[in-house]
């Protein structure tokens, strides 16, 4: 099925950062005995830049490589028609995000972005109480601190949008909402950064395809290589005293991917969950939303 497997734990820190909550990477070849050591990079630049070494050192090795990522690739439906202030609409809709989030969102080599900046434009554009989160100094006006289902600002509408993907919400456990940037939980942050550093690597790597936002259900054999979200504690258990969280998830993942049989792999590229859906919210998943890789 896949001839390598790199897993990456994402972090959206605002100066470089090693060790607990900071970007690690493992990646192993199938059928290997034993796994490398995970890499700790510091920023999200030096992140891009490595994956695409290791991709670039497996496709001209003839590999096919399974690069997963642990943030959302899409949001709850409806999202993208919103982000219509922006950018005339391009379909699919997830394309629509991931152009407007790399358009908007800067990001510099020692890791300082201006997530919140975008946020803020978003909510302001929108009209819309979408983002919440930031720390309490900053300054942005329509982004609040604290959840603004608890008080929508003035003049601004409450989100109309679900606070989870259909992904999350099959899953049913507990897991954050896209639409909170800090605080306990949060996600949100992750996944715009993630988003800028997916379409950062794709010029970089053009052999690169989301599944199952491009590649549709199960694995097209024209692909070299496939990026999907991928959620560890779906894989792995880390153990508490054995080292770094976040290390033992990319480890652990990586070990349980590489060792898993092409059944296996049919059966997560094909989610049943996914083909029992009826028309219209299977389109939400494959054009809109994705899906979390390992909800089967």
């Amino acid at each position: 099925m896949f001839d390598q497997v790199v897993i990456c734990d994402w972090s959206a820190a605002a100066t470089p950062k090693l060790g607990s909550d900071s970007i690690w990477i493992a990646s192993a070849l199938r059928g290997a005995r034993s796994l490398p050591a995970a890499v700790n990079l510091p920023t999200r630049a030096a992140a891009v830049e490595y994956l695409a070494a290791v991709i670039d050192a497996a496709v001209a090795a003839g590999r096919r490589v399974f690069l997963g990522v642990d943030f959302s690739l899409g949001y709850p439906a409806g999202y993208a028609a919103l982000l219509a202030p922006f950018n005339p609409p391009v379909a699919p809709p997830w394309r629509q995000v991931h152009v407007v989030t790399a358009g908007l969102l800067r990001d510099g080599p020692r890791n300082a972005n201006n997530r919140f900046e975008v946020a803020d434009a978003i909510n302001t554009a929108t009209q819309t109480a979408l983002f919440w989160g930031r720390p309490r100094s900053n300054g942005h006006e329509h982004l609040h601190a604290l959840n603004p289902t608890k008080a929508v600002p003035q003049g601004f509408s409450p989100n109309p949008l679900e606070p989870f993907r259909l992904t999350e919400r099959t899953l049913g456990r507990p897991i954050g909402t896209n639409w909170q940037l800090l605080g306990v939980g949060s996600v949100g942050s992750q996944v715009l950064t993630g988003i800028w550093a997916i379409e950062q690597l794709r010029k970089l790597v053009p052999e690169l395809a989301l599944w199952p936002l491009e590649t549709g259900l199960g694995c097209p054999d024209a692909r070299r290589v496939v990026l999907a979200e991928t959620w560890p504690p779906l894989f792995c258990k880390p153990v508490r005293g054995l080292g770094i969280r976040d290390e033992q998830q990319v480890l652990g993942t990586a070990h349980v991917l590489t060792a898993a049989s092409v059944q296996q792999w049919r059966d997560w590229l094909a989610p049943e969950r996914i083909a029992a859906l009826d028309l219209g919210l299977r389109q939400t998943v494959l054009c809109e939303e994705g899906w979390m890789f390992g909800v089967a």
